[in-house]
């Protein structure tokens, strides 16, 4: 049992700074339960922000039609955030800069992973036809990674 000498008044401030460094460690825990352990580390990583892509289905090969996926990668390390574009335009409010060198990876069968060329370009060709909705992953500065869930029938991808 702890015994706390002092005034009534610093024994509540006291009592109300466990409880409050006891919330703080509850919610950490809940956030390992709730994303796994490696993720907590995404809590001050960046984040995956608002994006664009680009997918059409290349048909030279009637038989076996595969689709491309591109974009521009982009990065906001003011704000520790990476944005997708279909094309090679700056995102909106921030301090975006292209992200060159950025380590992509898509989880189709089997993964194909790329590297974003010098002017944040990159692309993934020869996905089947039917695997249509996928996870797309960027490597951050520090090792972390952000991802976006993309379709590529309705070019769409949304942060993960």
């Amino acid at each position: 049992m702890l015994h706390m000498h002092g005034t009534r008044e610093t024994r509540t401030k006291a009592r109300r700074g466990w409880r409050l460094l006891l919330a703080a460690v509850t919610l950490c825990a809940m956030a390992v339960v709730a994303t796994g352990c490696g993720s907590v580390l995404a809590i001050a990583g960046y984040v995956a922000a608002a994006s664009s892509i680009k997918s059409f289905l290349d048909d030279l090969n009637p038989d076996e039609p595969t689709y491309t996926l591109s974009g521009y990668v982009y990065i906001d390390n003011a704000a520790d955030r990476i944005a997708v574009q279909a094309d090679a335009t700056l995102p909106t409010g921030g301090n975006w800069e292209l992200y060159a060198e950025a380590p992509l990876s898509l989880d189709t069968t089997p993964p194909k992973t790329t590297t974003s060329n010098a002017q944040g370009f990159f692309q993934f060709t020869g996905i089947p036809q039917g695997e249509n909705v996928h996870i797309l992953t960027i490597g951050t500065p520090g090792g972390g990674q952000v991802q976006f869930t993309v379709r590529l029938d309705k070019p769409s991808i949304t942060p993960l």
